[in-house]
């Protein structure tokens, strides 16, 4: 099986699941307004926004955060199937 082609499904799940996560933890912060940043925890990484209106999340935050170690967790169980 070719490298390059595993790294870009592996690249491909992690994009996908970051930008859900990204909607999930906006979609939280709607929600979840009233509470104080002292009652935030960990389970997600704090979403930022550049100057052009991008959100995103640094990649540090995220992988010390609860949901992007069960990300890495997952992804070690990913199994592809290959052609002989």
């Amino acid at each position: 099986m070719d490298f390059e082609y595993v790294y870009q499904k592996l690249w491909n799940f992690i994009h996908k699941c970051i930008i859900m996560l990204i909607k999930e933890v906006n979609m939280s912060k709607v929600q979840e307004k009233s509470k104080s940043s002292s009652e935030e925890t960990q389970e997600s990484p704090k979403v930022y926004v550049s100057k052009s209106g991008v959100h995103y999340i640094k990649p540090k935050d995220f992988f010390q955060s609860a949901k992007g170690k069960k990300l890495i967790k997952d992804a070690a169980g990913i199994t592809f199937k290959t052609k002989k």
